[in-house]
C-alpha cells in the first residue's frame, strides 16, 4: 500500500474534565491518533464507510465511528464523508481515533459475599447484575471497585495500565458464580498460569429452553464478533476462534432443562452462544434467547 500524505486536521477540543462531567463519566480522551488506510477491494453490493471502519477497528463501536464521521474526524479521499458513503478498491481513508486517558477506578463500599479469604487469595460469590471490571457504561459499582474498598490496592495491571485488582478471570454481568482474586503478585501470576494452561475446572448450571435429545454432548463451534451487532458474539466459521463446551442434562423441567456446562475454552459469551446455537438458549438471556440476528449455527453438537 502506498503511503497516504498526511493532511492537516482541524483542531478539536478534548472533552471536559471528569470533575465537570460528573463522577460516572467515562475516561477522558487524552489525544487523537491518526490512522491512514487504503481499501483493498470493491465489495459486491457496495460497502458503507462506517461498516468498513467497524471491521477494521473492532475495538471501537460502530456508533462511535459514526459519531467520529459526523464530527469531521474521518476523511474519505480528502473530504468529510457521511456514515453511509460508499468505499471501493483504492479508496483512501484517514481517521482520527481517540486515545483515552488512563482510568483509575475508585474504592466503593459495595457489600460482597466472601466464600474464602486468606493472605493469598479471595473467593467471591459474584451476584448477577454486577459488572466485574469498569468499562463502557459501567464505570462505577463494579467488583473491582468493591475489592479495592475491602482490601486496598491489589496486584495487577493489564498491558494498557488498567487496574485489575488481583483478578485473572471474569464472568458476564448477568452470570452469578465464583470469582478468584489474588492478594499478591506471585499468587496472581500462579493463578493466571493455571487459567492459561486450562488447569482450572469451571462448571456452570443453566436453565435452558427445550429438552436435549441426548443426556450429554459437546459443542465445538468457533465464536467471533457478530457481523452486525458489535456488542454481541456469534458462531463464525469464517473468522471465529476455536470454542468447545461440554454439557450434560441434570434434570428435565417440562419444556425446559437444567444443564451443567463445562467450557473447555474461554471465549466471550461462549456458553450462551453455544447453547443458543444448538437450539437451547438460556432462559432469560435477553441477548441470545430470542436472537433477532441469527448467523451460522448447527453442526457442532456430537
Amino acid at each position: 500500500m502506498n503511503p497516504v500524505p498526511a493532511k492537516p486536521l482541524r483542531a478539536m477540543p478534548l472533552p471536559e474534565t471528569a470533575a465537570r462531567r460528573g463522577p460516572d463519566a467515562p475516561p477522558e480522551v487524552e489525544r487523537w491518533e491518526v490512522r491512514r488506510l487504503e481499501v483493498r477491494k470493491t465489495y459486491p453490493g457496495g460497502r458503507r464507510i462506517d461498516v468498513h471502519l467497524a471491521h477494521r477497528f473492532p475495538e471501537h463501536s460502530r456508533a462511535l465511528l459514526q459519531d467520529l464521521i459526523r464530527r469531521g474526524k474521518v476523511l474519505l479521499a480528502g473530504r468529510v464523508p457521511k456514515p453511509a458513503s460508499g468505499v471501493r478498491a483504492g479508496s483512501l481513508i484517514e481517521v482520527s481515533l481517540p486515545v483515552y486517558r488512563l482510568f483509575r477506578p475508585a474504592a466503593e463500599p459495595i457489600p460482597l459475599r466472601i466464600l474464602h479469604e486468606d493472605d493469598w487469595i479471595v473467593a467471591v460469590d459474584k451476584p448477577p447484575g454486577m459488572v466485574v471490571h469498569p468499562a463502557k457504561g459501567h464505570w462505577r459499582g463494579t467488583l473491582v471497585n468493591a475489592l479495592l474498598h475491602r482490601y486496598g490496592p491489589l496486584p495487577g495491571e493489564d498491558p494498557e495500565g488498567a487496574v485489575r485488582a488481583g483478578l485473572v478471570h471474569r464472568l458476564d454481568r448477568d452470570t452469578s458464580g465464583v470469582i478468584l482474586a489474588a492478594r499478591d503478585p506471585s499468587t496472581q501470576a500462579d493463578l493466571g498460569m493455571l487459567f492459561e494452561l486450562r488447569k482450572v475446572r469451571k462448571e456452570y448450571l443453566a436453565i435452558v429452553r427445550g429438552v436435549p435429545s441426548a443426556r450429554e454432548g459437546e459443542i465445538a463451534l468457533p465464536i467471533g464478533r457478530h457481523r452486525r451487532d458489535r456488542e454481541r458474539m456469534s458462531v463464525r466459521h469464517d473468522i471465529g476462534q476455536r470454542a468447545i463446551t461440554e454439557w450434560s442434562l441434570r434434570e428435565p423441567l417440562g419444556g425446559f432443562s437444567l444443564l451443567l456446562a463445562r467450557p473447555r475454552t474461554g471465549r466471550t459469551h461462549q456458553i450462551r452462544v453455544h447453547l443458543a446455537a444448538i437450539g437451547h438458549p438460556i432462559l432469560g438471556d435477553l441477548t441470545y434467547e430470542g436472537d433477532p440476528f441469527p448467523e451460522e449455527a448447527g453442526g457442532g453438537e456430537v
